[in-house]
């Protein structure tokens, strides 16, 4: 295991730069370049545009993380360091998910600066949000921030039978939206006054970088979070029908999700 800062006697403005030569291991954490550091490092000896958060592991597994946070405390599971600020949820955390990878390569802080220089950070911060929101859907399913989602239908499901029709195709041969039929896709912040058209027009015109989905068509589902008052709507042939059941059947779903995704790791 790494040694962390006071251990190495790291301090003053000589174990600044140390710090910044020392090399840590490249992760990619909420789709976006980071570095791993096992011990604590603290902000204050950390250069402009570098920002800190620690990992919470479980109780059953302390090395195992399952949160971000701005200072843990108790079971402490690592450092992350990151050029991209993490906008924490109201709860003061993030759910990490499987939104975690290391990658294999070492790099100074430095090294890492040098390499994020040539992307954009709006194209970064949003790319983060999706990730965030892919990690923990509650935030957009019932939390506090403006948000909004983008679900497609999971073609393994027999929601498949109704795949870009319209919704009085669904009525006629007497089938209903289910939330657990479909897939997260993409989501973010919600800015300024984005519209559902503005959303239908994004996501058919300019597709984010990262997005992994078809253009926004008929079938789909967009969740809008405002004002903390979530509501879906399904993408219709002309406009949109709000869907007053498919918040909580995602909950339902999403729920039942993450408890085997914990199991497994208590096991």
């Amino acid at each position: 295991m790494r040694k962390g800062k006071e251990e190495l006697g790291i301090s003053g403005r000589n174990g600044e730069k140390r710090m910044r030569q020392e090399k840590y291991q490249e992760v990619i954490l909420f789709d976006i370049p980071a570095l791993f550091e096992n011990g604590r490092v603290t902000q204050a000896i950390l250069p402009d545009g570098i920002y800190s958060y620690d990992l919470r592991g479980y109780d059953s597994d302390p090395g195992w993380p399952y949160a971000v946070e701005e200072k843990v405390m108790v079971n402490h599971a690592g450092t992350i360091l990151t050029a991209v600020p993490l906008s924490l949820s109201e709860n003061g955390y993030l759910r990490l998910g499987e939104e975690m990878d290391f990658t294999g390569g070492m790099a100074s802080i430095q090294e890492y600066q040098e390499k994020m220089k040539s992307r954009k950070l709006p194209n970064e911060i949003e790319k983060a949000e999706n990730a965030i929101g892919r990690a923990d859907e509650f935030l957009i399913l019932g939390g506090q921030a403006d948000r909004y989602a983008i679900y497609q239908i999971d073609e393994t499901s027999k929601a498949k039978e109704y795949m870009f029709m319209c919704f009085e195709f669904l009525t006629s041969h007497g089938m209903s939206v289910d939330g657990a039929d479909y897939q997260y896709i993409y989501g973010g912040r919600l800015l300024g006054q984005e519209t559902l058209e503005s959303l239908f027009e994004r996501f058919n015109l300019r597709h984010p970088e990262n997005y992994g989905g078809h253009s926004l068509s008929i079938s789909d589902v967009v969740v809008v979070q405002r004002d903390k008052h979530t509501e879906a709507y399904y993408v219709d042939s002309i406009g949109y029908i709000q869907l007053p059941d498919f918040i909580s059947q995602r909950k339902e779903y999403v729920e039942k999700l993450y408890k085997r995704q914990d199991m497994l790791v208590n096991e």
